[in-house]
């Protein structure tokens, strides 16, 4: 295997085979680059079965089954139910808007739909795999990851010790609770929607999740952030703050949401058929431009 170093973080693996992973020092060299490069690592040059990527994933920890988790039934791969489908070939997913406003087109508030994956649940997935079957034209479909862990960083240390001492309410979109459903509904939000949500409903429970978390293999600090769609607006977002979309509490999210998002810390990964991509919920978030097609799989450690 060969590694590169991506900007502003991340490492690039070529001259690998899915079977070279069963030698554990070849695994084991895998995981530790994918740590030591902050948890952003991108496989390329192999184009995967199904079976297989659920085999890669197996390097990195115990892979979830979406079943269990409880996603959408018709995203769920048939035959393999470690994966689910992310795509837009039948308009189910509308492809995201081009940022009209601002210069950074890369940062929010410009940038829409930075996350980590199922934020709300608890505790949420470790890390997340993408992989790219069939790739949009040059230039769409992209998808950028910030490093959350030289966001914190960059915080002053009373910044920091804020931070560490607040707390965010995650919850699910089809909870009603969004930023967009409490702006339509104030003071109630919208009424829980989505494929079999009553079966669901306490599974989806809002969480609370502290704002900065602490890496169990590198020790290293990272911001956890909500997002106007995975976020609690009706008792939140932030815990102990004034509640709603215009409180006291939205507006220091935000703020540092934009920071961590400063295009110095964004790597924009335009994809090639082939691509699997590995970042760790723990220390990165990802706006996900849904312009391609791809099978993408949760798992925890």
């Amino acid at each position: 295997m060969r590694f590169e170093r991506l900007e502003p973080f991340g490492v690039v693996a070529t001259e690998w085979a899915p079977e070279d992973l069963s030698d554990p020092e070849q695994s084991a060299r895998l995981v530790s680059e994918w740590h030591e490069a902050g948890g952003l690592l991108v496989l390329r040059g192999c184009l995967l079965e199904p079976e297989a990527l659920v085999r890669v994933g197996h390097t990195f920890g115990e892979v979830e089954n979406m079943v269990d988790t409880q996603m959408r039934p018709e995203s769920i791969h048939e035959d393999v139910p470690e994966i689910f489908l992310v795509h837009n070939r039948n308009f189910s997913r509308a492809i995201p808007a081009r940022p009209t406003d601002g210069d950074h087109v890369l940062q929010w508030p410009q940038r829409k739909g930075w996350h980590s994956d199922q934020s709300y649940r608890k505790p949420p997935p470790d890390a997340s795999i993408i992989y790219c079957v069939r790739p949009g034209a040059e230039g769409q479909g992209d998808t950028f990851f910030c490093d959350n862990a030289a966001a914190f960083d960059a915080l002053s240390p009373a910044e920091q010790a804020e931070a560490a001492s607040r707390f965010i309410i995650h919850a699910a979109g089809s909870l009603g609770r969004s930023e967009q459903n409490v702006r339509k509904h104030p003071g109630v939000g919208a009424p829980p929607s989505g494929n079999g949500i009553e079966e669901r409903i306490d599974f989806l429970e809002p969480q609370h999740q502290p704002v900065v978390r602490t890496h169990p293999v590198t020790g290293r600090r990272a911001l956890y952030l909500g997002t106007s769609g995975q976020s609690d607006w009706l008792e939140g977002p932030v815990v102990g703050m004034e509640p709603g979309p215009d409180g006291a509490g939205g507006a220091w999210m935000g703020e540092h949401i934009h920071r961590a998002t400063d295009p110095s810390r964004v790597y924009r990964h335009a994809w090639q058929a082939g691509d699997a991509v590995l970042y760790d919920n723990r220390v990165s978030a990802a706006p996900f431009a849904s312009s391609f097609e791809a099978s993408k799989k949760l798992y925890r450690f």
